[in-house]
Parts: C-alpha cells; structure tokens; sequence
C-alpha cells in the first residue's frame, strides 16, 4: 500500500496564496497513493478553513480514502459561530460526513487493504510546551473544566482506548499529531509520552506525526516515524510524502 501523508497545511481566510496553491495541487493525490493521511493542522484560525481543506481533497480526489486527526489549530475559534468545543467538534463531524472523510479519534479503526489505521490529536501531557494557544480555543466545554484540563483528559482516555485495541490488520498504522517520542529533540513540542512507554516499540508498524513542521523519517525500536514536514518556501508538494508500507 502507498500512503500519501499531508501535514500542517494551514489554509488561510487571510492567505489565499495557500489556498490556490493546494487547489493546484490536489488533483496529483490520487495518481502517487491509495490512501491519503492527514496528521493535523488543515486550518490555521478557524474550523471553516479545515472544511476548506476537505472540500478540496475530496472534489479532486472522490473516491480516495481519507483520514486525519485535529491538530491544535484546528480547536481555534475567533468567530461567533462556535461557542464550545462541542461546537467545533459537531462542525467537524457534520463535513467529515458529507465530504466521506475518516476521523481517526472519534470514529475508531479504519482497516483498508489489510492496513490497520488509528489516531489521536495526542495533546499536551504538560503545561511545558511552547504552544501557548489555549486562549484561541473557546472556553466552553461539555466537562465544565479548564481548556488544559479538558484535552488532557480527552487525550487520556483517546490513548487509553487506542492501547486497549486488538487490531485486525496485519500492519498497524498509528496518526498523532503531536510528536510523542521521549528525548528526541522534541520535547516542547511534545504531547503524552505514556505513548512511546506503552506501546509504540510492539504495538505499530508506522507512526505517523505532524506539528514541528520539521521532516523526520527514522526507524526507532522498530517502528517506522513519519513526519511529512511542512515547507511553506516552495509549493505545497513540500508537504506531501508518499511511503509503502
């Protein structure tokens, strides 16, 4: 199988250069994979520009598999349309539906040709990052709890369900987009690092990342980590990475 892998696109309301330059090249997808990845970040400041994002892949690519997990940008909010975090996630489920796109946190396990693929955003473990964002995310939540307290318990019980997994396909694929290594140079970029100690040496054949914007390909105890990049100098090609697994 070929994985095409896309991270950290950010498209822009205020950027339309990002815009057309994904339109012109979204057509190419199909042609290099037969399943196209998304490890976060699709939007930059508001959840339409994720929709956007979508919109586009599926319009020129209709019948490739899709998957993705959220990124931090893809919480934020600055317009009156979204409330809660319940909102933005009801906005999201609502175009993953009409657009057929897989949502690897909410929706579970998707096994494509024997491929077995899951994910989570993999947010925060600490208040030790430099990611201070938390005040660009609506404040309301289904909890009644601080934003930090709220995403960490989600991404809590989102690892839990994914350790808890017997999956069936006969290689396993894991999305985040949050790096999750332990003193790999990431640490402040980091989400929960109960990942690595609880499954990520036996667990997955790939582990695929986002949010640095830096391109990392390594073989770490035996798991391939993927991270696309995202080089905005050049042409959104620069994001895409196509492997076999």
């Amino acid at each position: 199988m070929k994985i095409g892998i896309i991270t950290d696109p950010h498209l822009s309301d205020e950027n339309n250069k990002k815009t057309e330059d994904f339109e012109s090249f979204a057509p190419n997808i199909s042609a290099h994979c037969d399943v196209l990845v998304v490890s976060g970040d699709m939007a930059s400041t508001n959840p339409h520009e994720a929709e956007l994002f979508f919109k586009i892949a599926r319009r020129n690519n209709p019948y490739l598999p899709i998957v993705f997990v959220r990124g931090n940008h893809d919480v934020w909010a600055h317009t009156p349309d979204f409330r809660s975090i319940s909102d933005i996630f009801l906005f999201q489920e609502k175009f993953c539906k009409k657009y057929k796109i897989h949502d690897l946190e909410f929706n579970g396990e998707l096994v494509i040709n024997d491929v077995s693929f899951v994910g989570y955003m993999g947010w925060y473990a600490s208040r030790n990052n430099d990611t201070k964002d938390y005040e660009r995310i609506p404040r309301q939540n289904s909890l009644g709890a601080d934003t930090f307290s709220f995403f960490k318990k989600l991404e809590g019980d989102s690892l839990d369900k994914i350790a808890d997994m017997e999956l069936s396909g006969k290689k396993k694929v894991c999305v985040t987009h949050f790096n999750l290594l332990p003193n790999k140079g990431y640490e402040n970029l980091s989400g929960n690092p109960r990942f690595f100690e609880l499954f990520l040496k036996d667990k997955f054949d790939l582990v695929i990342m986002g949010h640095s914007h830096k391109k990392m390909d390594k073989v770490i105890d035996g798991c391939r980590v993927v991270n696309a990049g995202a080089d905005y100098s050049e042409n959104p090609g620069n994001f895409f990475k196509v492997i076999e697994i």
